[in-house]
């Protein structure tokens, strides 16, 4: 998760990677301002596929 806070992360212009990290998002429970947690869609529920996240 480091790499994502720094912006480190690449996908090397991968059109599907990076399609895949533009539909992850961010989750932040109450308490834990600084814990990042990658929300993914449900399989089969949304139109949102997210197969090269981690």
């Amino acid at each position: 998760m480091a790499l994502i806070k720094s912006r480190a992360l690449s996908h090397h212009g991968s059109p599907v990677a990076e399609y895949c990290f533009g539909k992850v998002e961010v989750r932040r429970p109450a308490g834990e301002p600084d814990l990042i947690r990658p929300d993914k869609p449900e399989r089969g529920q949304t139109g949102k596929r997210i197969d090269a996240v981690p």
